[in-house]
């Protein structure tokens, strides 16, 4: 979770009037929600392929068994769909640079939204893009600002530095972006990088 332990639990005022719908999608049951998460689906698979006909080519059972495993949340479900939109068509490192762009969205403390630009899982050289190097691109100021933080020490932490985290798991920065993606993406496709 991104909020420190000072800032749970959360206080929630409800309003039943003047929904701010340039804000928030309004929602209507199950099926917007469902219909927002494809969406997104569809964006990250795009993101990472150049399309996402591998969305598009699911069957409706695969798709239902996608969705009915994001509601219970059952990582077992999950992963058996998944592993048809995740999956490299070639095996080996040759299968791998058919992941184009990695879909990456980082969220930070008093943003609203969270910062989403694609990276290529490659730097220029041919070198794996790790985590410390997107965040250093995406965010220029992160050596000057957040100082030698190794995102998995715990040290960082008590030293008051940001800590980063990916599905809960504090990864070493070190760790290839291209990694995150193939064993830490959400549900929606995205990698989702917590800063805190």
């Amino acid at each position: 979770m991104m909020a420190s332990e000072q800032e749970l639990p959360w206080k929630l005022t409800i309003h039943l009037s003047g929904f701010p719908e340039k804000r928030l999608l309004p929602y209507s049951g199950e099926a917007t929600i469902q219909t927002h998460w494809k969406h997104t689906l569809k964006q990250a698979m795009h993101l990472r392929y150049g399309s996402a006909k591998r969305v598009y080519n699911l069957s409706v059972a695969q798709t239902e068994q996608l969705w009915a495993a994001v509601k219970e949340a059952s990582l077992d479900k999950y992963a058996d769909a998944a592993e048809l939109l995740l999956r490299p068509s070639v095996a080996g490192p040759k299968g791998l640079e058919e992941i184009r762009r990695v879909p990456v969205r980082v969220h930070m403390p008093n943003l609203p939204t969270p910062i989403q630009l694609p990276f290529a899982p490659y730097k220029a050289d041919g070198e794996l893009l790790t985590l410390g190097q997107l965040l250093v691109q995406l965010l220029p100021a992160w050596p000057r600002i957040f100082g030698a933080a190794t995102g998995g020490s715990e040290s960082a932490e008590a030293a008051g530095e940001p800590v980063v985290t990916v599905q809960g798991v504090r990864p070493p920065l070190e760790t290839p972006v291209l990694w995150l993606a193939q064993q830490l993406p959400c549900c929606d496709g995205f990698v989702h990088v917590c800063l805190r």
